[in-house]
């Protein structure tokens, strides 16, 4: 603080009434600037500290945010895989169902007349070394549809997959059970006084041979595995062309691809056989057969013409 010093009497007392103002402090001095100082000051402080609280909040929520959205997509993805990899080993298996149904229809494609004894013997016996679909249908429980969006027909339907393997398994039983049969046939005509089994024999030699209640049961079990081979492979045919259209509504495929995730597809145009065995195989004389079983034609059309068997 500076004092005013000026040697001159006659100004002395202004001088010294100026010092005196320099000197007492006024009440503002003493008591309201500490206070608005103190004020200012925490203010100033709470205001920079609240700003800097704010924005590490803000950052800390962001983050918290984006390690949300992470995890979600993180169990999406998860969630799809397994609904992915599910589909392609159910895929993997029908191939190779279809793969062994085609090959088995190969065998009789062009021997196969109307007379049903010339059906059972041109068929021959064939080694099955195909193995039953052993999938876990569990895995494919996101097959279905909310009941909102259910469109009958499609492969969003685990009922129908569960139908298809299990009609390709009792494919093979009737294979196996055809086989058996044919077998003890040849062996009832090798027996007989001719020695010698020829498919260039009239029907009626087999009739007497074999017997009418043998030749019923190879008929029948014939007629079945003929029919449901057809069945089979029209079913996995429509499965091959529409399963990938139709699970696009319960996988999100678009989204695996961004992870490189892709559904697998079979191409139908690489096997040249396939328009010849799409068709369906020459249909049984019903009126012949009803002559050698007893059993009403239409009743045998019915029974054999029915498409997959009621299996559940």
């Amino acid at each position: 603080m500076t004092i005013i010093k000026i040697e001159s009497i006659e100004t002395q007392p202004i001088v010294d009434a100026i010092n005196n103002l320099i000197k007492e402090p006024t009440f503002f001095d003493m008591y309201m600037f500490p206070i608005i100082s103190w004020i200012i000051a925490f203010g100033t402080g709470w205001l920079l500290a609240n700003m800097g609280f704010n924005k590490q909040l803000k950052h800390q929520r962001k983050k918290e945010k984006l390690e949300r959205k992470h995890q979600k997509k993180k169990i999406k993805l998860e969630m799809e895989k397994e609904k992915l990899f599910a589909s392609n080993n159910l895929l993997l298996s029908i191939i190779e169902a279809f793969n062994a149904l085609t090959a088995y229809k190969n065998v009789y494609l062009h021997a196969v007349d109307t007379h049903p004894i010339n059906r059972v013997f041109n068929i021959p016996y064939n080694d099955n070394n195909h193995k039953p679909i052993d999938f876990m249908i569990s895995t494919l429980s996101f097959l279905v549809y909310k009941k909102k969006d259910y469109i009958s027909g499609t492969w969003v339907d685990i009922i129908r997959v569960s139908n298809l393997i299990k009609n390709y398994n009792y494919f093979l039983l009737l294979f196996d059970e055809r086989n058996k049969l044919i077998l003890e046939t040849h062996e009832i005509l090798l027996s007989s006084e001719k020695k010698k089994a020829s498919i260039s024999k009239l029907p009626d030699y087999y009739l007497k041979e074999v017997g009418p209640l043998k030749l019923t049961y190879l008929i029948d079990r014939t007629e079945q595995l003929i029919n449901l081979v057809d069945n089979l492979i029209l079913e996995i045919r429509d499965f091959f062309l529409n399963f990938r259209t139709d699970v696009k509504h319960v996988i999100d495929l678009k989204f695996l691809k961004m992870y490189d995730f892709n559904l697998f597809t079979y191409d139908l145009s690489k096997n040249e056989q396939l328009d010849k065995i799409l068709k369906k195989s020459t249909e049984l004389d019903y009126q012949e057969a009803s002559k050698i079983t007893g059993r009403k034609p239409e009743e045998m059309k019915e029974n054999y013409t029915k498409g997959f068997l009621p299996i559940d």
